[in-house]
């Protein structure tokens, strides 16, 4: 089956590049066909007939159309890499197995009811402890499912729902006991990136808050916002949680909670990223721009993350 994936690839990458070249050929073949009768025709009527111009049509056309093509796969190449279809490689420790339904843990697919199931004993009490290294190497839905279930540790009511576009998860709070109905605030999780955060991920949530009508706000990641994200999150009044905060946060709880966060955490291959098209677990790979997680569906989906080095 992958063999004839790729197969495939390889035929579908160059099928602009093929199908220009037989039109050219076509084009070759009728344009020198018109120059022969053109010819032929000026023989009959006394003209001298010469070969010259119709050898240098014929070299033009065969350069012109070669140059052409080169073209057209170099297009199709750079096209390929700006829509994100890399031909990547999978690494021999991570050969992909096929299954008929996804075997690892989809927090976005989990209750609250369900993720107060996990086992506390698959993982021995000497090893529950929370560090900023360990937050940091949380993959993306790991981390998103981990600020939910803080929030269920601390008995506040709350409704949790993933932003579009892989923007991160909202999580809207209900304090309010004489109306339950009423949110009143907004907790915006973002996953770490490459570097520092920037506004981007701050402006958007002053736009939920604005569209919710909802007074407060909160900021949630495992890495480390800019100068300019903290500025704009002091000037809006919004309560920023780095790493280093919500570490301190879990550390506050009881131990009991805390080690039901840890359980929540750490199951299964918790710093392997989840694809954000197929919610499976991807695949180390690299490329022409360097390593990446790919999705081990590839071809079929092209979805890919950066490898996010250790903030240190």
């Amino acid at each position: 089956m992958t063999q004839t994936k790729k197969s495939s690839a390889r035929q579908d990458a160059p099928r602009k590049a093929r199908s220009a070249w037989a039109l050219w050929l076509v084009a070759l073949v009728l344009v020198g066909a018109a120059v022969v009768w053109f010819q032929g025709w000026r023989s009959d009527n006394g003209d001298v007939m010469t070969l010259a111009p119709l050898a240098a049509l014929m070299f033009s056309l065969v350069v012109g159309g070669a140059v052409l093509t080169q073209r057209m796969r170099d297009r199709e190449r750079a096209t390929t890499t700006r829509t994100g279809k890399p031909r990547h490689r999978r690494a021999d420790s991570e050969a992909p197995t096929i299954h008929s339904a996804p075997t690892e843990f989809d927090p976005s697919a989990l209750t609250d009811a369900e993720l107060s199931d996990f086992d506390l004993e698959a993982v021995p009490a000497a090893s529950r402890i929370w560090s900023l290294s360990l937050l940091e190497s949380l993959e993306w839905q790991r981390f998103e499912a981990l600020c939910v279930a803080y929030y269920t540790q601390k008995s506040i009511s709350h409704r949790a729902l993933p932003v579009p576009n892989g923007g991160g998860r909202d999580i809207t709070l209900y304090q309010d006991a004489t109306d339950i109905e009423q949110a009143t605030g907004l907790v915006h999780v973002r996953s770490r990136g490459v570097a520092e955060l920037g506004v981007a991920p701050i402006r958007e949530l002053i736009g939920a808050m604005t569209h919710e009508r909802i007074a407060r706000g909160f900021f949630m990641t495992n890495g480390r916002l800019s100068a300019s994200a903290r500025q704009l999150g002091r000037e809006h009044e919004l309560v920023l949680v780095d790493g280093r905060l919500l570490l301190a946060m879990i550390e506050r709880l009881p131990e009991a909670a805390r080690d039901k966060l840890h359980a929540i955490a750490t199951e299964g291959r918790y710093t392997t990223p989840t694809c954000p098209v197929c919610a499976e677990k991807m695949v180390p790979a690299t490329g022409s721009h360097g390593d990446y997680w790919g999705c081990r569906n590839y071809p079929t989906c092209t979805a890919m993350l950066p490898r996010l080095p250790a903030l240190g």
